[in-house]
């Protein structure tokens, strides 16, 4: 990444469910610790000192519900073109 900006967080967390996000998220207030999100890894901040970082490059699940018209999306990067359906799927 960038050698310049060293950030050393208390705490790296990669959740792969909903549930492990929401654990993640407990533990990090109870520790009263700043929480920052990390999905693409562009922000100056994706890396804050002393926080928690809530990486959710691991929850790629897409899930669509035809019947409700609603789609579930976990932490994708987008484009991610091999999850995305096609508009007649």
């Amino acid at each position: 990444w960038n050698k310049d900006v060293i950030h050393r967080p208390a705490a790296i967390v990669q959740p792969t469910t909903t549930e492990e996000v929401s654990q993640a998220v407990k533990v990090a207030s109870s520790k009263k610790l700043d929480l920052v999100i990390a999905c693409g890894r562009h922000g100056h901040d994706c890396m804050k000192e002393g926080a928690m970082v809530l990486d959710l490059g691991k929850m790629t699940e897409v899930t669509v519900d035809k019947k409700s018209m609603t789609v579930t999306v976990g932490g994708v990067q987008l484009p991610h073109r091999s999850i995305c359906p096609s508009p007649a799927a």
